[in-house]
């Protein structure tokens, strides 16, 4: 977890302050005040950008009528790159976040990430029922 997060200063990406956290940070403000320019450079060129994970703003949400399980690792990867095969993945995690996440367009695409959502939730959910009754059949 992030104690600290650098932040630039003024829009001077070599000058950074640091700030405090606890556990999100919620960019709110006007439009046209630079929330998606500067979620954009947290994500991708910060000092900390392999910690961020950054939650656009949707315009137009479609649930899935269906979810699956799979592997923790598949569906945290399909959430945070895009794509579920991380040993392709983590030769270029990058490429992987800027072209199958964001479409080549980080700034400006729009992200219609549910189904990876749901399938990460129904997964984590899915083990953990998996632990507990293993647990209660005397099995470890």
């Amino acid at each position: 977890m992030i104690e600290t997060l650098s932040l630039p200063v003024s829009g001077n990406h070599k000058e950074l302050t640091e700030i405090k956290i606890q556990k999100s940070i919620i960019l709110a403000g006007a439009n046209g005040s630079g929330k998606t320019r500067l979620g954009t450079w947290l994500e991708f060129d910060g000092p900390q950008s392999e910690l961020v994970r950054r939650i656009s703003a949707q315009k137009s949400l479609s649930m899935p009528d269906s979810s699956q399980t799979t592997s923790m690792e598949e569906a945290e990867c399909a959430l945070r790159y895009g794509y579920n095969r991380f040993q392709d993945v983590r030769h270029n995690p990058l490429h992987f976040k800027t072209h199958q996440r964001w479409n080549g367009k980080p700034s400006t695409s729009l992200l219609n990430d549910y189904e990876h959502l749901m399938t990460l939730l129904f997964t984590e959910m899915f083990q953990k029922t998996n632990r507990a009754f293993s647990r209660g059949n005397g099995k470890k």
